[in-house]
């Protein structure tokens, strides 16, 4: 979905505590935690970044519950509206392709090397000018940070954080996240982590390189307010037509999705002459371009055969109406075309592979229909 960025994770069981330094704007202790392959983590730079958001009130991705923690910001920086960095943060949202891509330049030290994000900014008519006000960004929200003493704001809830760590990592429980879809998509990464995203409404995504190594990650955000908190999950055991969800069903198959995109948007980009060609219907569906539309349509069908695989098969063929109802009319085929991927694997080492057949199919399918 989404190409950023990220850092760190906690390590709280009973093998050890620890809590690593941030190496991004703020001199502050990223709380983290190790889950098998993945990093479960809070980082006070996207806490800043989007306490910044949620008091200029004009982020549209600031979730919809009501819960104690925004009533602690609401208390503890409400004095500061008039704030410059607010000012400033109200205007790259209002002139930037995408409010969550914000994040990258808070969290990524070496932003200044990938021009794609830095051309995402519609302020500064060249390249350089777009990096100094990204910098004046990064300097902006430090002294944001400093002027509000965020530091203790942010120590002081540790205990609340660690605590949503814990809950993550309970919800996932044996579950092997990673392992999986690697084997499906034909492709590893170097890093996998998990970034909790308290204020955030939607589950979102990136990708990036830093040092010679691969990062994959996923933006967690929580579901549901509960007694005043909020929370992952409202059930013990999912029932979509009740409206129940098991916080480990949401993040699991959050993840599959989420993850997803680290591995499937570098390959269709690759394709994108082949994918234009194709005459898609997708308006309904809001997404831009063909290329993210095929790729919304792939991982939501991906959720779906996961499903399959375990033997849900109502819930799956519930996720794939759902989706035609969103636009994605294709899933149904992309379904078709994923099993037999699956059945084919000694034909299609990876996914990047397959990709050509399934265009092709997906175009003759199409064609004849129409």
């Amino acid at each position: 979905m989404i190409k950023l960025v990220t850092i760190s994770i906690l390590v709280f069981t009973f093998i050890s505590l620890n809590f690593a330094l941030s190496n991004t704007i703020l001199d502050c202790d990223i709380i983290k935690e190790k889950h098998n392959n993945v990093t479960i983590e809070i980082i006070p730079d996207v806490e800043l970044f989007l306490t910044l958001c949620y008091i200029s009130d004009q982020y549209p991705g600031i979730n919809k519950l009501d819960f104690k923690y925004k009533s602690d910001i609401d208390e503890y920086f409400g004095k500061y509206k008039n704030h410059s960095t607010i000012s400033f943060v109200k205007e790259f949202m209002n002139n930037h392709y995408s409010a969550y891509l914000m994040k990258v330049y808070i969290l990524n030290d070496q932003f200044k090397e990938d021009s794609s994000h830095v051309n995402l900014l519609r302020m500064g008519n060249d390249y350089q000018t777009k990096v100094k006000l990204i910098d004046s960004l990064r300097t902006s929200c430090i002294k944001f940070a400093e002027d509000t003493n965020f530091k203790k704001f942010f120590n002081d809830r540790k205990p609340y954080y660690i605590n949503k760590i814990k809950e993550v990592k309970s919800a996932l429980g044996e579950k092997s996240v990673i392992p999986p879809r690697e084997s499906f998509w034909g492709i590893k990464k170097d890093k996998y982590r998990i970034i909790i995203s308290l204020l955030e409404s939607d589950l979102h995504s990136c990708w990036f390189n830093n040092d010679n190594l691969s990062h994959s990650i996923y933006f967690l955000t929580p579901k549901f307010s509960i007694e005043g908190d909020a929370k992952f999950g409202n059930a013990d055991t999912s029932n979509l037509a009740e409206g129940k969800m098991a916080a480990s069903d949401y993040i699991y198959y959050g993840s599959g999705h989420e993850f997803g995109h680290s591995f499937l948007n570098p390959i269709t980009i690759k394709f994108e002459s082949q994918i234009n060609e194709i005459n898609l219907v997708f308006t309904k569906s809001g997404q831009p371009t063909k290329v993210d539309f095929l790729n919304e349509s792939i991982l939501r069908t991906y959720t779906a055969y996961e499903f399959f695989k375990e033997g849900k098969e109502d819930v799956a063929n519930m996720v794939i109406h759902g989706e035609r109802m969103n636009g994605y009319i294709y899933n149904g085929k992309i379904l078709e075309l994923i099993h037999f991927y699956e059945s084919n694997r000694n034909l299609y080492q990876r996914f990047e592979d397959y990709l050509p057949h399934l265009i092709e199919e997906l175009n003759n399918v199409i064609n004849n229909h129409n």
